[in-house]
């Protein structure tokens, strides 16, 4: 999902949504006006089109694009679960380098490859 445009700004209220450094399972873009967070599948221009305001949510659950979007929701959850954070590549020279180092403490096993990227990036 890293190549996939996607907009930087809430769904639900327009503003601008900040990085999620924080374990797997937390999706990685929040809003801090609305207090909701939001994975890339979820901000995906598909997304933006399915989303309803008034019921706040992408359409029915058998729709099919309620359905894709889970699905692709599901992808990024189990791509996340193998980086060992919610962290993405793009995201990296948009958080504090005492965040990265932070993370890097936690204790979760993170993919090797990525923790030599956010190492580089939290000097």
């Amino acid at each position: 999902m890293d190549e996939v445009f996607y907009h930087r700004v809430c769904i639900a209220d327009g503003y601008p949504l900040a990085p999620n450094a924080a374990g797997p399972q937390t999706a990685p873009w929040r809003c801090d006006e609305c207090h909701t967070s939001w994975w890339v599948a979820e901000l995906t221009r598909e997304a933006h089109d399915a989303w309803r305001l008034n019921q706040g949510d992408f359409g029915h659950r058998g729709s099919e694009t309620y359905k894709a979007i889970r699905a692709a929701v599901a992808i990024e959850v189990e791509a996340a679960m193998k980086r060992g954070v919610s962290l993405r590549r793009e995201q990296l020279g948009l958080v504090a380098p005492r965040t990265i180092q932070a993370l890097l403490k936690r204790g979760h096993v993170i993919e090797k490859g990525f923790e030599a990227e956010m190492r580089a990036h939290a000097k």
